[in-house]
């Protein structure tokens, strides 16, 4: 919270010297307060999740980047491949979110009025460059509301989960306190992650390597059209083709990213982390490396036939996957 006091002491401060409008100072805390007030609710909730607070800061971090960064930078490739004005469109439409974007267009008209600059466009939103500034400032408005009621939901779901997610509830589910190398228990045959929670586990861990390995071709790809001469080229096409070549190699960085993981410590991805689940071998020990590697390398056949070997895992005992069966593990919720 300190660089939200820091900046509200500035903008009160030029306030009260005349410089700023008092209007400015409430529109400027209501975007801060409001649009950071969901990173408030996940910080919080990650903090409890996970063991380490400084790996829960990371992964909170990361959350903000891929929804302040890395989704408009994949709506901007896909515009590119678009001719028409409509890819322009799409790429407005990744702005949504962005309390940048809102403060930018307000201080852009504060100047020019303050100033006596004719306001050309005016103020604007995603998908419309003419809106009036009634409209802007509420929709400003109704979506800070919309980050408070996502940032209520996320606290509402931590308090009524708060034994669980620091596992006071949990604790006699497994027997031993969890050490690195100790053997997991399992008391009445409970505690195998769920389809649903597994499935949540994956999508999360696919979009931090996928679209990280993405947006890094997408940086790759710009770095190569500001250094290297690539006139015969259009921009557009070689940024997709460096976003492909991301996504490729999300293959290879996918296995020490999971083997790592999964025979850590924590023996579980930051996905799994976050959705409180965690792998062990089928006797509730530690996997060494080479194990977890060759767990990943079977999800390859769980991947075949549209991902039947994953859906496996929503009938089958123990809740396990194809790739469980073949290396002989299981996911548990901690």
């Amino acid at each position: 919270m300190w660089p939200t006091a820091l900046v509200a002491g500035h903008f009160i401060l030029f306030t009260l010297i005349g410089h700023v409008h008092p209007f400015t100072t409430v529109y400027v805390l209501w975007v801060m307060l409001t649009f950071n007030s969901i990173w408030i609710a996940t910080g919080l909730y990650l903090s409890l999740r996970m063991r380490r607070v400084t790996f829960a800061v990371i992964t909170n971090l990361m959350l903000a980047v891929a929804a302040y960064a890395i989704v408009p930078a994949l709506l901007f490739v896909f515009s590119q491949l678009i001719d028409d004005r409509s890819g322009d469109l799409l790429t407005e439409q990744g702005t949504w979110q962005l309390p940048y974007m809102y403060l930018g267009v307000y201080f852009d008209n504060a100047y020019r009025n303050m100033s006596g600059i004719n306001s050309v466009g005016g103020y604007w939103l995603p998908g419309n460059h003419s809106v009036t500034a009634r409209t802007f400032l509420l929709t400003t408005f109704a979506v800070g509301l919309i980050h408070v009621l996502v940032s209520y939901l996320i606290l509402q779901r931590t308090a009524a989960a708060f034994d669980t997610i620091v596992g006071r509830a949990g604790r006699n589910v497994h027997g031993p306190e969890f050490d690195p190398d100790d053997v997991v228990t399992l008391s009445s045959g409970a505690g195998y992650a769920g389809f649903w929670r597994r499935g949540t586990a994956l999508a999360i861990d696919m979009g931090i390597v996928q679209l990280g390995c993405g947006a890094i071709g997408i940086l790759v790809g710009i770095g190569v059209l500001l250094i290297a001469d690539q006139s015969d080229t259009p921009p557009a096409d070689l940024l997709a083709r460096y976003f492909c070549l991301g996504l490729a190699s999300s293959l290879v960085v996918g296995w020490p990213y999971y083997a790592l993981f999964e025979s850590s410590r924590r023996r579980a991805t930051p996905g799994k982390s976050i959705m409180g689940v965690f792998v062990t071998d089928a006797d509730g020990r530690r996997l060494p490396f080479a194990r977890a590697s060759g767990r990943y390398f079977s999800k390859l056949l769980s991947g075949t036939l549209l991902g039947a070997g994953y859906f496996i895992a929503a009938f089958s005992p123990k809740n396990r996957a194809l790739h469980d069966m073949l290396a002989d593990t299981l996911v548990l919720k901690r």
